[in-house]
């Protein structure tokens, strides 16, 4: 699969990640969107069906290769297998990371995680790969990594904020309201880690753009977030983005 197609899988999956990782440049785009198509794939996985045990099996494929990249055997024929492995193999990202992702999905099959949970695992562990991606095993370290966690994991709180209205409709206001502040003192942590202001890193931390002005009108109004009110207007989002690329910021 060329980095063409897994560009436009993740234009049509996930338009907020598309638009950060176009700040970048050409290397920084290659290995963010495999590794976006693949977040895609499990998302897709988990949800084809309505028989959690299909959707399980469909999971099970993607710890199977992974198991067989890690193995050294030539990955299967699936779209986003070959440019995954190259990735992986290139750049040594650390096996636990897509596990610990897969295995979230997996376990939310059938006895839902909490959304502190889930977004921690699935987002959490996604930035830190997409950081090491772009800066390498030796320019990060546990600091670093803890830093990128709290990132994503603020981003994955912030985007379940934004799907509230499908995912827990009848969610008491005060239940919001302790998602927003976790999902603001995880932006606040992340913020105050020195090493995240290496400017290699802005392309995948730029995907949590949106994450503080949601928190703000989640914590100002939690029932914003169950009419699905928080995303604010196409053009106010568009050029956030763009200024903190401008600014070379995140």
């Amino acid at each position: 699969m060329t980095i063409n197609a897994c560009a436009n899988l993740v234009h049509r999956g996930d338009s907020d990640r598309f638009l950060a990782t176009m700040t970048g440049d050409i290397a920084a785009r290659e290995a963010l969107f495999v590794l976006y198509a693949f977040n895609l794939e499990l998302a897709r996985a988990a949800s084809a069906s309505d028989e959690p045990m299909i959707n399980a099996i469909r999971l099970q494929f993607w710890r199977d290769m992974l198991a067989d990249i890690y193995a050294g055997k030539t990955p299967g024929s699936h779209e986003v297998a070959q440019p995954l492995a190259e990735l992986i193999h290139r750049l040594a990202l650390p096996k636990t990371r897509f596990e610990q992702m897969i295995n979230a999905w997996y376990d939310d099959l059938n006895t839902p995680l909490t959304p502190e949970d889930f977004t921690g695992q699935t987002g959490g562990n996604l930035m830190v790969l997409a950081g090491r991606a772009l800066v390498g095993n030796a320019g990060t370290n546990e600091t670093t990594d803890a830093g990128l966690y709290a990132l994503g994991h603020s981003a994955g709180l912030a985007n379940w904020l934004m799907a509230l209205p499908e995912l827990a409709p009848d969610m008491a206001p005060e239940e919001i309201r302790n998602l927003a502040c976790l999902g603001r003192d995880l932006l606040k942590t992340a913020r105050n880690t020195p090493a995240l202001r290496d400017k290699q890193l802005a392309p995948a931390l730029r995907t949590a753009w949106r994450a503080r002005s949601i928190f703000k009108r989640t914590l100002n109004n939690p029932n914003a977030a169950l009419h699905g009110n928080l995303g604010g207007s196409e053009f106010f989002r568009r050029t956030g983005l763009l200024t903190k690329a401008l600014r070379q910021s995140w």
